[in-house]
């Protein structure tokens, strides 16, 4: 036990994910890496009714930021938008993400 927080275990299956959304929030190319699979929520744990934030694709370096996907457990519905990077030292999620940046968290 490190007594850092643990990240969430929830995940959202790529087969869910409605790719032509992803697109037209951010137009590609892409190239078949640039998809995360699974989708994980990258998020300190939190109770399962909060909404799941995960990164669906990851963008090149001249287009900050990266496309997240917000879902809720249970369902397949989820939302796509592209967001900014948190400014906060190496933290990988986004800015103004909710917990404790990603270098503060436990992962499994």
């Amino acid at each position: 036990m490190t007594g850092r927080p643990r990240v969430c275990r929830a995940s959202l299956a790529p087969a869910l994910v409605d790719q032509a959304r992803a697109a037209a929030v951010h137009p590609g190319p892409y190239a078949p890496g640039d998809m995360a699979e699974p989708v994980l929520c990258a998020l300190e744990d939190h109770p399962a009714r909060e909404a799941h934030h995960g990164i669906i694709r990851y963008l090149d370096l001249r287009s900050p930021g990266e496309i997240w996907a917000t879902w809720h457990t249970g369902d397949g519905a989820h939302e796509i938008e592209h967001r900014a990077d948190c400014a906060e030292g190496d933290c990988t999620t986004y800015a103004g993400h909710p917990g404790a940046h990603s270098w503060q968290v436990s992962r499994p």
